[in-house]
């Protein structure tokens, strides 16, 4: 077998201790900015998830109340307007199709989309999702 010299053990550094710590400070100052900008962008991601499922149920609720056979526009705006503000988003622009609910008859579809741009709902002021519009449509049948 291997005999052992004892000139084959490893010469160990008196200096090994320090090198350690400057490879860590490296390493940290290399990861920090990658990982921070992954919180940071999973952050924001979530926010817009938020965002469209907002958007989702406000449209939802639009459309629900346009479907009734006595509805108005108004109501329908005031309704989206009242689920926008209560999730604490701002900036919507709501579309109503036909214009006036009232006019549409028994059995016509009602088209109720809100738009909102990701800017003005943005929670990382960097800025990932920048000049990004969410869109969501919903569509029922009037009463």
């Amino acid at each position: 077998m291997f005999k052992r010299t004892p000139t084959s053990r490893p010469v160990e550094r008196q200096d090994s201790a320090e090198h350690r710590h400057g490879t860590a400070a490296v390493e940290f100052a290399i990861c920090l900015p990658v990982i921070a900008l992954m919180f940071m962008g999973s952050i924001e991601a979530a926010s817009m998830i938020f965002l469209k499922e907002a958007l989702t149920v406000s449209s939802y609720e639009g459309a629900r109340t346009a479907a009734k056979y006595d509805s108005e526009t108004d109501d329908v705006v005031a309704k989206v307007e009242a689920m926008l503000e209560l999730r604490n988003v701002s900036g919507a622009v709501i579309t109503i199709s036909p214009a006036e609910v009232s006019s549409a008859e028994r059995g016509d579809q009602i088209t109720v989309t809100v738009s909102i741009p990701c800017n003005a709902n943005s929670l990382v002021p960097l800025q990932f999702f920048n000049d990004q519009l969410i869109t969501v449509q919903s569509i029922m049948v009037r009463e």
